[in-house]
Protein backbone atom coordinates (compact mmCIF):
# COMPACT_ATOMS: atom_id res chain seq x y z
CA UNK A 1 0.00 0.00 0.00
CA UNK A 2 3.15 2.31 0.76
CA UNK A 3 4.59 1.38 -2.56
CA UNK A 4 1.24 2.36 -4.68
CA UNK A 5 0.40 5.60 -1.91
CA UNK A 6 4.10 6.58 -3.07
CA UNK A 7 4.02 6.01 -6.67
CA UNK A 8 0.69 8.08 -6.99
CA UNK A 9 2.58 10.86 -5.21
CA UNK A 10 5.29 10.86 -7.46
CA UNK A 11 3.34 10.91 -10.53
CA UNK A 12 1.51 13.63 -9.31
CA UNK A 13 4.52 15.31 -8.57
CA UNK A 14 6.14 15.15 -12.06
CA UNK A 15 2.70 16.40 -13.54
CA UNK A 16 2.35 19.06 -11.21
CA UNK A 17 5.86 20.42 -12.15
CA UNK A 18 6.08 19.60 -16.01
CA UNK A 19 2.00 20.88 -16.45
CA UNK A 20 3.50 24.35 -16.79
CA UNK A 21 3.16 26.96 -19.11
CA UNK A 22 6.16 28.25 -21.43
CA UNK A 23 8.34 31.24 -19.63
CA UNK A 24 11.13 31.81 -21.25
CA UNK A 25 11.43 33.29 -24.91
CA UNK A 26 15.10 33.93 -27.05
CA UNK A 27 16.13 32.53 -23.82
CA UNK A 28 14.96 35.23 -21.80
CA UNK A 29 12.66 33.84 -18.70
CA UNK A 30 10.33 35.85 -17.19
CA UNK A 31 11.15 37.72 -13.85
CA UNK A 32 14.86 38.08 -15.06
CA UNK A 33 16.65 41.25 -14.49
CA UNK A 34 16.71 44.11 -17.04
CA UNK A 35 20.24 43.62 -16.93
CA UNK A 36 20.24 39.92 -17.36
CA UNK A 37 17.86 40.11 -20.53
CA UNK A 38 19.72 43.38 -22.46
CA UNK A 39 22.82 41.28 -22.05
CA UNK A 40 21.74 38.35 -23.16
CA UNK A 41 19.85 40.02 -26.33
CA UNK A 42 22.77 41.70 -27.16
CA UNK A 43 25.58 38.92 -27.09
CA UNK A 44 22.83 36.94 -29.07
CA UNK A 45 23.12 39.62 -31.63
CA UNK A 46 19.79 40.26 -32.04
CA UNK A 47 18.51 43.52 -33.44
CA UNK A 48 16.89 45.84 -30.61
CA UNK A 49 16.01 49.18 -28.96
CA UNK A 50 15.67 49.77 -25.57
CA UNK A 51 14.62 52.43 -22.86
CA UNK A 52 14.39 52.07 -19.00
CA UNK A 53 11.67 49.46 -18.88
CA UNK A 54 11.28 48.23 -22.72
CA UNK A 55 13.80 46.34 -24.81
CA UNK A 56 12.14 45.24 -28.25
CA UNK A 57 13.65 42.54 -30.85
CA UNK A 58 12.94 43.09 -34.67
CA UNK A 59 12.81 40.61 -37.36
CA UNK A 60 13.39 37.58 -35.48
CA UNK A 61 11.40 33.89 -35.67
CA UNK A 62 9.23 32.60 -31.98
CA UNK A 63 8.44 28.86 -32.51
CA UNK A 64 9.53 28.82 -36.50
CA UNK A 65 7.38 31.74 -37.12
CA UNK A 66 8.28 35.15 -38.64
CA UNK A 67 7.56 37.83 -36.02
CA UNK A 68 8.20 41.85 -36.83
CA UNK A 69 8.69 42.07 -33.06
CA UNK A 70 9.04 40.88 -29.67
CA UNK A 71 8.60 43.26 -26.43
CA UNK A 72 9.90 42.31 -23.41
CA UNK A 73 8.64 44.71 -21.00
CA UNK A 74 10.11 45.37 -17.22
CA UNK A 75 8.06 46.04 -13.89
CA UNK A 76 10.52 46.81 -11.34
CA UNK A 77 13.40 45.89 -13.32
CA UNK A 78 12.08 42.37 -13.73
CA UNK A 79 10.42 41.15 -17.15
CA UNK A 80 7.12 41.08 -16.16
CA UNK A 81 5.47 40.85 -19.88
CA UNK A 82 6.51 39.59 -23.64
CA UNK A 83 4.46 40.43 -26.22
CA UNK A 84 5.07 38.68 -29.68
CA UNK A 85 4.43 40.59 -32.78
CA UNK A 86 3.45 38.59 -35.50
CA UNK A 87 1.79 40.34 -38.63
CA UNK A 88 -0.51 43.55 -39.46
CA UNK A 89 -3.04 43.76 -41.61
CA UNK A 90 -6.34 46.49 -42.50
CA UNK A 91 -8.42 43.19 -43.31
CA UNK A 92 -9.45 41.17 -39.50
CA UNK A 93 -10.18 37.89 -41.95
CA UNK A 94 -6.33 37.58 -42.87
CA UNK A 95 -5.54 37.78 -39.42
CA UNK A 96 -7.59 35.48 -37.80
CA UNK A 97 -6.80 32.60 -40.23
CA UNK A 98 -3.40 33.02 -38.82
CA UNK A 99 -4.98 33.41 -35.08
CA UNK A 100 -6.39 29.95 -36.00
CA UNK A 101 -3.08 28.00 -36.54
CA UNK A 102 -1.42 29.66 -33.36
CA UNK A 103 -4.95 28.93 -31.46
CA UNK A 104 -4.66 25.23 -32.57
CA UNK A 105 -0.88 25.29 -31.67
CA UNK A 106 -1.69 26.58 -28.19
CA UNK A 107 -4.75 24.43 -27.47
CA UNK A 108 -2.53 21.10 -27.83
CA UNK A 109 -0.24 22.58 -25.50
CA UNK A 110 -2.02 24.34 -23.07
CA UNK A 111 -5.77 22.71 -23.45
CA UNK A 112 -6.13 22.30 -19.33
CA UNK A 113 -5.05 25.74 -19.08
CA UNK A 114 -7.78 27.04 -21.13
CA UNK A 115 -9.84 30.44 -19.60
CA UNK A 116 -11.42 31.97 -22.67
CA UNK A 117 -12.23 31.73 -25.42
CA UNK A 118 -13.42 34.23 -27.90
CA UNK A 119 -13.28 34.49 -32.26
CA UNK A 120 -10.58 36.60 -31.58
CA UNK A 121 -8.83 36.31 -28.27
CA UNK A 122 -7.74 33.16 -26.75
CA UNK A 123 -6.48 33.16 -22.78
CA UNK A 124 -4.56 30.65 -21.38
CA UNK A 125 -3.61 30.76 -17.52
CA UNK A 126 -1.71 28.45 -15.22
CA UNK A 127 -0.59 29.67 -11.35
CA UNK A 128 2.74 31.59 -12.52
CA UNK A 129 1.77 32.50 -15.94
CA UNK A 130 -0.78 34.40 -18.23
CA UNK A 131 -0.58 33.97 -22.41
CA UNK A 132 -3.05 36.09 -24.39
CA UNK A 133 -3.53 35.12 -28.26
CA UNK A 134 -5.40 38.18 -29.31
CA UNK A 135 -6.26 40.64 -32.50
CA UNK A 136 -5.90 44.14 -31.19
CA UNK A 137 -5.99 47.47 -33.03
CA UNK A 138 -8.78 50.07 -35.24
CA UNK A 139 -8.15 50.28 -38.85
CA UNK A 140 -4.42 48.71 -38.62
CA UNK A 141 -4.63 45.52 -36.70
CA UNK A 142 -1.75 43.44 -35.42
CA UNK A 143 -2.01 40.24 -34.06
CA UNK A 144 -0.24 39.30 -30.82
CA UNK A 145 1.00 36.79 -28.25
CA UNK A 146 1.67 38.15 -24.83
CA UNK A 147 2.58 36.19 -21.72
CA UNK A 148 2.86 37.86 -18.38
CA UNK A 149 4.33 36.58 -14.85
CA UNK A 150 1.07 36.53 -12.97
CA UNK A 151 2.58 37.75 -9.58
CA UNK A 152 4.47 40.60 -11.42
CA UNK A 153 1.93 41.99 -13.15
CA UNK A 154 -1.24 41.57 -10.09
CA UNK A 155 1.25 44.06 -8.55
CA UNK A 156 1.96 46.46 -11.15
CA UNK A 157 -1.71 46.58 -11.59
CA UNK A 158 -3.05 47.35 -8.20
CA UNK A 159 0.15 49.86 -8.08
CA UNK A 160 -1.68 51.55 -10.87
CA UNK A 161 -5.03 51.49 -9.32
CA UNK A 162 -3.67 52.69 -6.05
CA UNK A 163 -2.47 56.12 -7.54
CA UNK A 164 -6.02 56.48 -9.19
Amino acid sequence: MKKVFLSLLISLIALTVSAQMQRTFLGCTLTSSYQDVKRHLTQAKYNLESNDDLIVVFNTKFAGFDCESVSFEFYKSKLFCVTIKFEESYIKSNLLKTLGVFADKLDNKYSTFKVLDLEDAKVYMDDKTRCYLTIAGNSKMGLYMRYKDKQLNDEREAENDSEL
